[in-house]
């Protein structure tokens, strides 16, 4: 119960005549409308809370499959390493042996 006086005090002193005397009540439609105001707040901020991690999921596939491409990426070029020194150290090893290239093949046959 809020009681108010002619001059805004709240105190309960002043004249009891000037006293308004006003009580908060809720009839059903007001209820209803309460109800309706709240239900659609919580649903708005599940909406929110859904929307914001249905973007955080597709940011970490985007970043999954960035990190996928990269580490295809990574293995073709060890690969090519590879190629490449396995290239280099033949041709050292073909110095280091005196080696020279050949004109023609001979071929030992069995008889």
């Amino acid at each position: 119960m809020i009681n108010l006086t002619s001059r805004g005090v709240a105190n309960g002193e002043g004249d009891k005549s000037s006293t308004i005397k006003k009580k908060l009540k809720l009839g059903p439609i007001s209820l209803n409308f309460v109800t309706i105001i709240i239900v659609a707040l919580i649903t708005l901020f599940y909406l929110a809370q859904t929307q914001v991690g249905t973007t955080k999921k597709n940011q970490i596939r985007d970043l999954d499959q960035r990190r996928e491409e990269l580490d295809r990426e990574i293995e073709a070029l060890e690969v090519e390493v590879a190629q490449v020194n396995s290239i280099k150290s033949l041709k050292a090893d073909v110095e280091s042996l005196n080696m020279v290239p050949t004109e023609t093949i001979d071929y030992l046959v069995e008889e």
